[in-house]
């Protein structure tokens, strides 16, 4: 597996590899490269490769971790300001699926679907993951951007306190 994932690479350009670049030129599916290795990132970093964001442009964060896209950067970065704790792309239950964002102190799952409507290339999985939330009971919101976040972690954090919305945040 290692070997074919070096060979798809070194016959793509832009010097990562992404796991949608993998399913057009490799001989694995990523689901077993997934199984095997626990993720499509310690895949590539076994392989020695730069691996790639399939949603977007990746950067780092605030907490120098790695994120899918400027919207998740966007939203770690007010998590951060605010000294509200996060964890980035936690493993949700026993499922091959990563929320973008878990918030322990309120028991939150964010997830930030910034496509514009249609645009989603995973739809279907996304529709999956989201049905998964809500059958398994977990307190979840769906955001396409830090100013909608603003506005819901808000809402959340006056409900759990039970005071006014801060117009300054």
């Amino acid at each position: 597996m290692v070997r074919d994932l070096r060979a798809v690479f070194a016959s793509t350009e832009g010097g990562t590899l992404t796991s949608r670049q993998y399913t057009e030129h490799g001989k694995y599916p990523t689901s077993v490269i997934k199984s095997r290795f626990g993720s499509w990132s310690t895949a590539c970093y076994v392989s020695g490769i730069a691996c790639g964001s399939k949603h977007g442009t990746a950067c780092f964060g605030p907490k120098n971790e790695r994120l899918d896209s400027r919207h998740e950067l966007a939203i770690a970065e007010y998590l951060t300001k605010r000294e509200i704790s996060y964890v980035p792309h936690p493993k949700i239950d026993d499922t091959d699926w990563v929320g973008d964002f878990y918030l322990p102190e309120l028991r939150l799952w964010v997830e930030v679907d910034g496509y514009s409507e249609n645009g989603r290339p995973n739809s279907r999985s996304f529709s999956k993951k989201l049905t998964y939330y809500e059958q398994s009971d977990k307190s979840l919101v769906v955001v396409a951007d830090v100013d909608e976040f603003r506005t819901v972690i808000q809402e959340y954090r006056c409900r759990d306190n039970g005071s006014a919305p801060d117009s300054a945040d």
